[in-house]
Parts: C-alpha cells; structure tokens; sequence
C-alpha cells in the first residue's frame, strides 16, 4: 500500500468520525489483560439444527430466541419464511410465512426480533415493511417502514427503530445510524456527511446494542471503538480499544486485491447486558486461515477466491467490558465464527460437514467467576 493511500485512508477515518466528534476524548482500554482475573467467558453448545434430518436447515439470516422455548430462523435457502425449533430436541414446530406482497407474505425476511411478551417482529427488506405475530404466531398486524437496505437493525426502549444503513445518496449520505419511528426516518446522525469513504463502505458499517437506560452503544466494524448515543443522535462517550490484534484499517475480513494478505478483523456483534457491561464480537484470522481460501461465487455468478469456511477463516475474540470503569471484564478466543442474538446471551454458528450437509450450532455465552450478576437469557 503506497503511502499516499494509507495518508487517504487515515483522512477517511477520521471525516467517518467528523471533527466535532473526533474532538471528544475516547476512553482507552489497553492490552490483553482483564481487570477481573477470577472472570471468565463460558461457551455452551444448547442446540444443534442438522440439515441431514431437517433439509429446511440453512446458513442464516438471522436467528431470534422466544421465551417459550423456541428458536426462529429465516435462511438463505428460504427467506421469505420463519421456521420454529423446540430448544429440546432442535425439532422443527411452526412455519409462518410464504413468498409474496399479502398479509404473512414475504419476499426477503433479514432481520427477526421477539419482544418481552414473546411478540415476533419480522422485517422484510424488499417488501419494505414488519410483519408482527403473537406470542402464539398468529398474524397481528403489517407496518410499511421507509428505509433502504440496513445492515443491521435493533428496537430501543422507548419503540423507536435504530438501524445502521450505508446510504449512498440524499441528506442521510455518510450518515451511518438511523431512527425511526412510526416506520419513518425521524433523524439520522453519527458522523459528519461532508465526506463520503466511497469504497470503502466497512468503514461505515455498525453494529448495535440498545442499552437498558434507553441509550445506544454502537461499534464500527474496522476499528475497535465503542461509541455511546442518546435519542437526540447526540454522542454521550466513547471507549476505545487499543489492542495488537486489531488496529483500525479499512477492509473487514479478505482483501480482493491480494487475498493472500491475512485478514482483516472486524466487530460482528454487540449488545449490553441487564448489567450494563457490554459485551464485543469480533471476527480474527484463524491461524489456518490460508486452509479456507479457494474458489468462490462472488456478484454476478462470478469465480472469486473467497473463504470456503468461515470457521476456519475466522476465530471470533469476545470480550465484556465495564462502561463504567473503563476496563476489560474478560475475554476469550473462540474457534467458531460466532453472530450474537440480539437481546440475548446466545450466539449461532453455521457450518457444514465434509459430505456439503449444513449444520447450525447454537451456543449460550456466560460471563462466570468473580462477582457477576446472574444473567436472563
């Protein structure tokens, strides 16, 4: 990389971030070492989905959790539906949905969210609209929503939407977090929009975590920083990681341009605990990384070289930290590439055996040791 382009990429950086923003301090929190030495991330395996017995079974969208006992889950395969899995024996209950424009109809399910009464929310990105279904699955109401294509999409305290969408044109360019309410944009915010990082879109990707005192923490994905925000769009903090393993780049996991390169990490999940910690998913190289790459289909039908298995291009380091304190609580590296539930202690990973079967594993994550708050599911 010449030096006039890390020179350009480093000024991208900092306009993502915008000059009034930049100018507030960010805590820091360094190295490897937890400021809890009796804490430690636990890893659980609960549930396996096996697509030798379920051929419904398939790499995710998204994955949601009900109350009940349920596991949910709209897939690649099949995303204009929601398919239910009893959490005891991973058996297949309910069905909801089909392809169309209807009621119950769908075209492309992204995102799933259940609320505190077990309501079920899907939204449908190209119908442009939720779908919302009891706590006993039964078709309650459908909403028309205006936003584009998020990347990711949560509901804070207070029924207000929050989304994180890299919009390309219009007053919300290089604006990367979004409210809504009512299914409209009420006010879009999180960095300055005089300039654009243009294709270097991960430095505008967010991931999200509504807090339980009814603020935002958001994280980018190409650099390790935390960022609190209030329901104005107004930045409250920051804390930022200062780690060897991952230093802010531009380009989260392969490098099309020489994917010899070791990969580039990247914060895949975030949420915050009924404690208030919060809790960091980010994806690193695997030390066998180079075992993954090989021939892939990429946009347009086309061969590229890509992962062939995320597991083995990817670790997933996951951290808790102490907002309050400014610390790391504990941290643990993991072989699966893990994707948080949102509002939940769960992660899912997807992979498939030697014979092309696919399998989605799902695990519960625990913070254990020390003096910690028991925490709900």
């Amino acid at each position: 990389m010449s030096a006039r382009l890390r020179r350009s990429i480093c000024i991208v950086l900092m306009s993502a971030v915008g000059p009034e923003l930049a100018s507030a301090q960010a805590a820091a929190i360094r190295g490897d070492v937890p400021s809890c030495s009796e804490c430690s991330i636990e890893l659980e395996l609960v549930q396996t989905l096996s697509g030798r017995t379920l051929f419904l079974v398939n790499e995710p969208y998204d994955v949601a959790v009900m109350r009940r006992g349920w596991w949910l889950l709209t897939s690649l395969q099949a995303p204009t539906e929601i398919f239910a899995f009893d959490f005891e024996e991973g058996r297949l209950r309910r069905r909801l949905g089909r392809r169309g424009e209807g009621p119950g109809e769908f075209r492309f399910i992204r995102f799933i969210r259940v609320g505190e009464d077990d309501t079920v929310r899907a939204y449908d990105l190209e119908n442009q609209r939720v779908t919302t279904f009891s706590a006993e699955l039964a078709l309650l109401s459908t909403d028309h929503l205006e936003w584009g294509w998020p990347q990711e999409l949560d509901e804070m305290e207070n029924g207000r939407l929050v989304m994180a969408e890299d919009s390309h044109r219009g007053p919300q360019l290089g604006l990367p977090l979004h409210y809504l309410e009512g299914g409209k944009r009420v006010l879009s915010f999180g960095a300055e929009p005089e300039e654009y990082p243009g294709r270097y879109s991960d430095l505008m990707w967010r991931s999200l975590a509504p807090s339980p005192d009814g603020t935002l923490w958001t994280s980018r994905m190409t650099q390790y920083l935390l960022e609190q925000w209030d329901s104005t769009g107004r930045r409250l903090r920051a804390i930022e990681r200062h780690i060897r393993w991952f230093e802010p780049h531009s380009e989260f996991g392969i490098d099309f341009d020489d994917p010899s390169k070791e990969p580039g990490p990247g914060v895949r999940g975030l949420r915050v605990d009924e404690a208030g910690r919060i809790w960091v998913a980010v994806h690193t190289s695997d030390r066998r990384w180079k075992d993954a790459l090989g021939q892939v289909e990429g946009m347009y039908g086309r061969q590229t070289t890509g992962s062939t298995d995320d597991n083995v291009y990817m670790d997933t380091m996951v951290e808790v930290i102490d907002p309050v304190e400014n610390t790391l609580l504990a941290s643990a590296r993991f072989d699966p590439a893990l994707r948080l539930v949102a509002g939940t202690s769960y992660a899912w990973a997807y992979r498939q055996d030697e014979r092309g079967y696919p399998f989605v594993d799902l695990y519960r994550l625990t913070l254990a040791g020390g003096s910690v708050p028991t925490q709900r599911h």
